[in-house]
């Protein structure tokens, strides 16, 4: 069960959360939470002020994060002992977040991806130490397992990979699993290395947590609690009467979100598809009963119809000159591919032209010289992506053609079709689509 930001983010929500582990509990337990909501934001700012040397913006920033897991914990918890332990916790971290922010002024380390994660870190250490003391205080036997100890890394710090077999043997070690009404709580989006040094999953890395550690002990069943309803046939905050979506594959769901759907950390089918455990997504604000939300399995031949959208998106457009050979052309985009600093998100190749999307508009990749001698470019930016997700939909299609779309491509998959637009008119566009098609 991995609860996220939203669905810990004060004490209302965490009580809300310790009721749905009450009444969901059967035999042993993972329960995965994120930081609270904002403060990751709060301690990526942190540490861009401490590289900066802003030291009193620092100080201010983390006072005000410790003073929000303070009143939680105020709120939360009647044993006045227990507030005083926990109270005496947050002060603990923050004169080791002060050091911390010391250090990267002082030295601005070489490194400092290692101390960003180790900064970003205690978002999940302040909020799991409350929940481990809430839980047990409302009567859920409870062991707060360091994520660090048993989500083993390699040492690529801000995008850690996960060691499968370390994770295994740490796991096995780690869980009681015969012991009923048992609950393993751990922090998401962290790790560490063999050595012991913090990594990071990535932003939003909690989901993948969850995936990590049901792939590793051949869970039943993963839980994703958020602030939706699960996933939806588009995003409500900017879509006009989107339907919940009450099934999908797991090649759907991983569809949707590479290509901007942001219920699930992309990652997070992977682990779990090979293993076959189903993933239900469901909201935390609702009935605790589990029912209804979406449900992630391996079936096929669901042909869902959805929609996926990211703004900021630049297009590289390569089209070969006339005379050149097709098979020269796409050997010189091979070679220029392998040499990017900037790794390209999609790429759609024919013979004659190749459309490389970039997910962030400040990618500053253009072809090289030797590409230049062959091919003609084209630098496009400030466009949306539409990821329209459904059987048999082409880039012919009829209603294609009364909207202003820039390229229109089949995704690698074949399962969606990608429309790429004005940034500008991206949601008008595509809530004119989702009333077409869904």
């Amino acid at each position: 069960m991995k609860f996220g930001g939203t669905s810990v983010a004060d004490a209302l929500a965490m009580r809300r959360v310790i009721n749905i582990i009450k009444c969901n509990l059967e035999g042993t337990a993972v329960v995965i939470v994120s930081a609270i909501a904002g403060a990751t934001n709060v301690l990526t700012k942190v540490y861009h002020g401490a590289v900066a040397g802003e030291l009193e913006k620092c100080h201010e920033l983390v006072a005000f994060l410790m003073e929000q897991h303070g009143k939680i914990v105020r709120e939360l918890l009647c044993n006045e002992l227990v507030q005083r332990e926990l109270l005496a916790l947050i002060d603990c971290y923050a004169k080791e977040i002060y050091a911390l922010i010391r250090h990267i002024i002082l030295r601005q380390p070489k490194a400092p991806s290692l101390q960003f994660a180790k900064l970003v870190a205690y978002g999940e250490l302040l909020s799991s130490a409350i929940m481990q003391r809430a839980m047990e205080a409302y009567g859920i036997p409870t062991e707060l397992v360091d994520a660090r100890e048993v989500i083993i890394t390699d040492d690529d710090y801000c995008a850690a990979n996960p060691l499968w077999d370390e994770i295994s043997n740490a796991m096995v070690t780690r869980l009681k699993y015969n012991q009923t009404g048992y609950v393993m709580l751990t922090q998401g989006f962290i790790g560490a290395t063999a050595k012991g040094i913090t990594t990071i999953l990535g932003r939003e890395g909690s989901d993948y947590s969850a995936a990590i550690i049901a792939a590793a002990i051949d869970a039943r069943e993963v839980q994703i609690w958020t602030d939706v309803d699960g996933v939806m046939t588009a995003d409500p905050r900017s879509i006009s009467h989107p339907r919940l979506l009450s099934q999908l594959s797991f090649a759907e769901a991983e569809e949707l979100s590479y290509f901007g759907a942001k219920v699930i950390h992309p990652l997070t089918m992977g682990p779990i598809a090979k293993k076959n455990i189903p993933l239900r997504i469901l909201n935390s604000f609702d009935s605790p009963a589990i029912d209804g939300g979406t449900v992630v399995c391996n079936v096929a031949g669901i042909c869902t119809k959805a929609l996926a959208c990211r703004e900021e998106i630049r297009l590289l457009k390569i089209v070969s000159k006339q005379g050149v050979d097709g098979v020269v052309f796409q050997r010189q985009i091979d070679n220029w591919l392998r040499s990017l600093t900037v790794a390209p998100d999609f790429v759609n190749l024919s013979s004659t032209v190749v459309r490389i999307l970039f997910f962030n508009d400040i990618a500053e990749e253009n072809p090289d010289a030797q590409l230049e001698k062959i091919a003609h470019w084209e630098n496009i930016t400030s466009q949306g992506l539409i990821c329209v997700l459904g059987e048999n939909l082409t880039s012919s299609a009829s209603w294609l053609a009364s909207l202003k779309v820039k390229a229109a491509m089949p995704s690698t998959t074949g399962l969606s079709l990608i429309l790429l637009v004005p940034r500008n008119q991206l949601w008008t566009i595509a809530q004119t689509i989702h009333g077409i098609i869904i």
